[in-house]
């Protein structure tokens, strides 16, 4: 159940509680066959716990853990941010030999000009392509 949001409880005519919920922008509910509520609630918070449904973290509070965790294993470097790991991610890449414009699609950069920083970590891929040009004398 991708997409799960806004979860409620309603009771239905019947006196049965059901869940309800949007599904990637549907209306949808579930029977928890209960008629008090307080067995209702309960019921939603399996729901909840057995679909994981929490808020999705915000940027800000990736970066946050991340410096919490950075400072906790007593790491040195000030300049250590959560966007490091993404930088290293790309130079890893590029240092094993994929294009630049592969790179740039799995980053999401909107031009080339902003992936060639990493241009640099492929001297080796002007090598092999010199050396694939072959001259017949």
């Amino acid at each position: 159940m991708s997409g799960l949001s806004k979860l409620f409880l309603f009771r239905r005519n019947n006196g049965i509680y059901y869940i309800g919920y949007f599904q990637d922008g549907r209306k949808r509910w579930k029977s928890t066959g209960c008629k008090r509520k307080t067995d209702a609630l309960k019921a939603l918070t399996r729901f909840k716990e057995f679909f994981r449904i929490r808020p999705a973290p915000d940027e800000s509070w990736v970066s946050h853990k991340f410096k919490y965790y950075v400072y906790a294993l007593r790491l040195t470097d000030n300049r250590l941010h959560f966007h490091s790991l993404r930088h290293t991610f790309a130079s890893w890449l590029v240092q094993d030999g994929v294009s630049l414009y592969s790179v740039q699609k799995l980053l999401g950069h909107s031009s080339n000009n902003v992936t060639q920083v990493y241009a640099h970590l492929q001297p080796e891929q002007l090598h092999s392509t010199v050396e694939r040009l072959q001259i017949h004398i």
